[in-house]
């Protein structure tokens, strides 16, 4: 959503991060945008030697057990020093990896972490794997760029992915996927490391995958299910606090809303979590027909609002990574934390890219619209200007200034009856409107050219965003790499490793080289006046 200026209007909170006021900082908590100040947050954070003595020892078992590739071992020994720094990032795994924002969240925690040793602060990049979470939407691969669907196989229900299993095998898989990366150039490439890695499980074959694809990036995973007993004693205190809990959820829900910061998850009776039963699926503590609760630790799943808390309370990490909504749900809990005495980390927004093919970039530049303002929904008669149209909109505003100026007098004029007055502002009113409304008609239909021009750039913005979202929110990793190669993770790593040097929720354009394959129906597209390959 843009302003009349073509600039992004104030949405979320990592806008308003970049807003100073008391207000604001009262609800931000600490604020840190360059990387100067984001490693001194860093390096002054305390954490518990008992606790991360107690979490690592948990973990360490799961940890090596697993096939981790050179980056994960050296994180995995980099632990092991007493003052090392913890970096948190996560997201519910896909199928396929997923789109990429996944993989540019694990890159921006990898590159904070590097950031961070080279300035002498031992660090560690963690990535929670989202897996409790039963929205199996969540798991859709996104798309690829030939059109091929592969959707999700699974019913939804309650079931958390974690108890998921895909229901071909990996043979079909590929078979499928072939299809998905007709005409890639580096198919055959991806595809072969991909059936080493495609698993039963969409939690593990996410991780194979990364695995796969950055054997060398040093970064560990944790599953939520590793956690669940030492979780136990803060679903204890949720629970018997549970109308205390909600009480100040909602409180801290208010209050941002009153800055202008969404609350997206809307807050509730009873407890903050979830009871797997014995079908397998999670069920509210209400709904459950358990007599004791906290039986088997291994049986509870806290909800989107609790794990936050719980996974910083445990982990204490120095910062954690957000996206734009998972942040403001964040804040949500933050009375909650100050009142568990959970110590809060240094909160950034997640960095984006915005992956554009270079014959996408060059023809919205010969339209006149600069990678700078481009954002999805942007106004093309703002980027596109119809110079023919403002000359008659200013003709026609000319032309009307007196008629207005007199219905104006009548209005306010002490010689009319309330009759004439309501009647000369109301008539004003109306047709002020009316004017308005033909100068955008002028505007998009006077010159025929320009609106060519704009169908255009409209055809290569659809390109660009498709459904009108960011395309790292929709491109499969997998897909990209089939058609760029992948040396396309490199690119990344070099991109995002540039934006953390100001962590302002920054999106970056991401050139790609067009592919050097294309259908014929592409290029009878690419010759229409109208359409873009």
């Amino acid at each position: 959503m843009n302003d009349r200026t073509g600039q992004p209007t104030v949405h979320n909170a990592l806008d308003l991060r970049l807003k100073r006021g008391p207000g604001r900082d009262a609800v931000m908590g600490p604020v840190a945008i360059d990387a100067d100040d984001v490693a001194r947050h860093v390096k002054n954070h305390h954490w518990d030697p008992a606790r991360r003595t107690e979490w690592l020892e948990e973990l360490k078992p799961r940890w090596d057990s697993l096939p981790l590739p050179n980056g994960p071992r050296s994180a995995l020994n980099k632990l092991q020093d007493p003052s090392c720094q913890i970096i948190l990032a996560g997201q519910q795994p896909a199928l396929c990896a997923g789109p990429l924002l996944s993989t540019v969240k694990l890159l921006s925690a990898i590159a904070l972490a590097a950031d961070l040793e080279e300035r002498g602060i031992p660090a560690v990049a963690l990535f929670w794997i989202a897996d409790e979470d039963h929205d199996v939407g969540e798991l859709n691969p996104g798309s690829f760029r030939n059109g091929s669907q592969l959707g999700v196989p699974f019913e939804r229900g309650r079931r958390p992915i974690s108890g998921l299993r895909h229901p071909l095998s990996t043979e079909e898989r590929i078979k499928e996927l072939e299809g998905c990366f007709e005409g890639a150039p580096h198919s055959a490439e991806v595809l072969s490391l991909m059936s080493k890695a495609l698993d039963p499980s969409p939690s593990a074959e996410f991780c194979n995958l990364l695995w796969q694809f950055l054997p060398e990036e040093a970064w560990l995973p944790i599953h939520p299910q590793w956690l669940r007993r030492l979780q136990l004693p803060w679903i204890q205190k949720a629970h018997s606090e549970s109308a205390l809990y909600q009480q100040e959820v909602r409180r801290a829900s208010k209050e941002q809303v009153e800055q202008g910061i969404p609350a997206p998850v809307r807050s509730r009776d009873g407890a903050p979590f979830f009871v797997i039963d014995t079908a397998g699926e999670r069920v509210r503590p209400e709904s459950s027909e358990e007599m004791d609760l906290f039986a088997d630790p291994e049986r509870l799943s806290a909800d989107a609002l609790l794990r936050g808390v719980i996974q910083d309370a445990i982990l204490e990490p120095a910062a954690v990574i957000l996206g734009a909504t998972e942040w403001c749900y964040t804040l949500q809990t933050r009375f909650n934390r100050k009142r568990w005495e959970i110590t809060q980390p240094l909160w950034l927004p997640r960095p984006g890219l915005r992956p554009l093919e270079s014959d996408l970039i060059e023809a919205l530049t010969e339209l006149g619209v600069g990678l700078d303002r481009l954002v999805p929904g942007v106004d093309l008669s703002l980027q596109i200007p119809n110079d023919k149209g403002a000359l008659k909109r200013e003709e026609l505003s000319q032309a009307s200034s007196e008629l207005f100026e007199k219905l104006q007098s009548l209005a306010t004029d002490r010689f009319s009856n309330p009759a004439l007055r309501k009647k000369a502002e109301r008539l004003r009113s109306r047709w002020q409107k009316q004017l308005e409304n033909l100068g955008r008609s002028v505007d998009l239909g006077l010159d025929l050219e320009v609106e060519a021009k704009r169908n255009r750039a409209r055809a290569w913005v659809d390109r660009a965003f498709p459904g009108g979202v960011e395309p790292e929110r929709s491109r499969n990793l997998c897909d990209l790499l089939a058609w760029q190669g992948l040396g396309a993770l490199q690119e990344m790593i070099t991109l995002i490793s540039g934006n953390i040097t100001r962590w302002d929720g920054r999106v970056s354009p991401w050139p790609l080289a067009s592919s050097s394959l294309t259908s014929s129906s592409e290029k009878s597209e690419s010759e229409s006046p109208n359409e873009p390959s």
